[in-house]
């Protein structure tokens, strides 16, 4: 092709990279792990998995060396396993412990076109009780995943996007639609909102796992946490993961709060101040969205009602409380001794 032809070709877009890498995912696939995943899919049990309405599902299936956890994906779902494979790799570049990957290709089970991954079957407990040597790794492992740096040529490729909180505004109108008793929450839900439209309160952007909580933490005997599910990966603010992890993982420990932040001040260090001047309106946005995603549900799911009622008390005692430069477990601490008083009335 002559030089001035090649000097006329468009660039090559996010659409093409992506239509690039995943040919390169399996072509890769299909020449170095045939034989792998051929032996995984020997030991299956499952004549023919469902792979449920999300179009993937996670097997355990036994290797020569041990247990494997195979992951299976409709065509239409290779997107996603390619985030999960690129992503994960970046993520343990960092030093983030995830489940290594042992081999990928396209399959087929009982006429049933997937494409699987084989990964390490990762043993240990679900990280639901937070002593502080654990939340300590826990602010270490997440300040990591702020610091994953994604070439932009990748980002382009897998579709990942800047997942700004803005689009939690979506609920107010939502939650005026519901007809549950939410109280006050659609106005604290709106206040709590307007604070995002300052670049002071959402800070620094950085790279997110995207959906923290216990149960996609696994926690291991020497202290370790790996990582489940990288589906929900993206970029968002550093202090929207803080909030999130203080209040939903850590807000029955004051001590390992301060662990916690203890440990990811440490391994990123620079924004402790300005998250000590905006921890309060994060907590009051968090409560309020944990309330408001409960008022939504509690009509299919009855269980969830005493759930419902203890996050509406604590999003209207987040409003109550005045933060006077104290420790972030003594804030959190103040919100919960506040949002009592309704519970214990009713």
């Amino acid at each position: 092709m002559p030089a001035a032809d090649r000097d006329r070709r468009p660039p090559i877009g996010g659409v093409a990279l992506r239509r690039l890498l995943v040919w390169t995912l399996r072509l890769s696939g299909a020449v170095l792990f045939r034989r792998k995943l051929a032996a995984a899919l020997a030991q299956c049990t499952e004549a023919c998995p469902s792979l449920g309405p999300k179009g993937h599902t996670v097997l355990r299936v036994e290797g020569q060396a041990g247990p494997l956890a195979l992951r299976l994906y409709e065509p239409s779902q290779m997107p996603l396993a390619m985030r999960h494979l690129v992503l994960k790799a970046f993520a343990q570049r960092r030093g983030i412990r995830c489940a290594s990957t042992v081999a990928w290709g396209e399959v087929s089970l009982a006429g049933q076109r997937s494409f699987a991954v084989l990964e390490e079957w990762v043993t240990g407990q679900r990280a639901l009780q937070w002593t502080p040597e654990l939340a300590y790794t826990l602010g270490c492992d997440m300040a990591r995943w702020h610091e994953v740096q994604v070439p932009a040529v990748v980002a382009a490729a897998m579709g990942l996007r800047t997942y700004h909180p803005a689009a939690y505004r979506q609920y107010t109108v939502r939650l005026r639609e519901t007809q549950q008793p939410c109280g006050s929450l659609v106005e604290e839900l709106s206040r709590s909102l307007e604070a995002l439209d300052s670049p002071d309160f959402l800070g620094r952007w950085a790279f997110s796992h995207g959906d923290v909580h216990g149960r996609n933490i696994l926690s291991q005997p020497e202290g370790r946490l790996v990582w489940l599910d990288l589906d929900l990966a993206q970029y968002r603010p550093q202090r929207h993961d803080l909030a999130w992890a203080e209040w939903i993982l850590l807000r029955h420990s004051p001590a390992s709060m301060e662990a916690f932040e203890r440990g990811y001040f440490q391994t990123c260090p620079g924004d402790q101040a300005g998250w000590q001047e905006q921890r309060l309106g994060w907590y009051r946005l968090c409560c309020a969205l944990r309330a408001t995603r409960l008022c939504l549900r509690s009509s299919r799911e009855p269980a969830l009602e005493p759930l419902r009622e203890k996050w509406l008390a604590l999003s209207t005692a987040s409003w109550q409380v005045q933060d006077q430069g104290q420790p972030s477990s003594d804030l959190v601490a103040s919100i919960t001794r506040l949002a009592q008083g309704p519970l214990q009335a009713a």
